[in-house]
């Protein structure tokens, strides 16, 4: 396991957790924290040893948004400034939005702005049922800028901007109505079950998690026929991919696969 002040980041059997470490402080997401996310995200992207990301926080709370101590030396600042300093939390935004491999968020606790942020943005969201959410930037005479267009792909247009406008906190139930969350737990049973179900996904082919989050991303927004023609490509390759024959061949003989290296031959 490597530790950071922050941040605890572990590689097993395929699978990075990465575990915000501060909860004593709500796991406030201050610049050192985001410096060390963006990088063990980056190099848990681009390791062929690793098949998925599991995010998940010590303490009570996932995170209670952004160190306000640090927002508050921002408005005596140029807007270049501005921008520069907050440029790092775009950008982990940014390298959640489309991840070549699957993002799962296990949230317990007060999962506020950015916090947030990061629940709406992973590929699968599990909530303990005293988790509760909140865009409650305008609360603070702020908006939730960077949070929004995650927000939006979560939730949809109209809602998102209402819970934008008012700032309110929803618990995990209304959470899993308006498919924030994908499912809520009793809170014990959280941290087992987001590593059972992450190292589940981590195990996969690794070239049908690649392929398939790539096709997923890609095909986004276009109409069926389109996202078929494409879809029909990118199947190919992954059946032309020597991890797709490992997997046949270890369900016919009843084992578990052995994969390879990562197939490249994707455009």
């Amino acid at each position: 396991m490597c530790t950071m002040m922050k941040l605890k980041v572990a590689t097993a059997d395929r699978l990075a957790i990465l575990t915000l470490a501060d909860g004593p402080r709500r796991n406030l997401i201050t610049h050192e924290l985001l410096k060390d996310l963006n990088a063990a995200i980056d190099e848990a992207m681009s390791s062929d040893a690793v098949g998925a990301l599991l995010i998940e926080a010590e303490g009570p709370d996932f995170s209670a948004g952004v160190d306000l101590r640090e927002m508050a030396l921002l408005p005596s600042q140029s807007l270049e400034e501005i921008e520069a300093q907050t440029r790092p939390l775009k950008d982990l935004f940014s390298r959640l939005a489309d991840p070549v491999k699957p993002v799962i968020v296990a949230v317990q606790g007060a999962a506020m702005g950015g916090g947030c942020g990061l629940a709406c943005l992973s590929s699968i969201t599990l909530a303990a049922d005293n988790a509760r959410f909140a865009c409650s930037e305008i609360r603070l005479g702020q908006f939730p800028f960077l949070i929004m267009p995650a927000l939006r792909r979560a939730v949809g247009d109209r809602r998102a901007l209402e819970l934008s406008l008012s700032g309110r906190t929803i618990g995990a139930e209304e959470a899993l109505s308006l498919g924030l969350v994908h499912q809520v737990l009793p809170a014990d049973r959280l941290p087992a079950e987001a590593r059972r179900l992450a190292q589940q996904i981590a195990s996969s082919n690794p070239d049908a998690l690649r392929i398939g989050m790539q096709a997923y991303h890609e095909c986004t927004g276009l109409g069926i026929d389109t996202a078929l023609e494409k879809n029909l490509k990118f199947r190919a390759m992954c059946i032309q991919s020597p991890n797709a024959e490992e997997g046949i061949r270890a369900f016919l003989e009843k084992r578990r696969p052995v994969w390879g290296g990562v197939y490249r031959s994707v455009p």
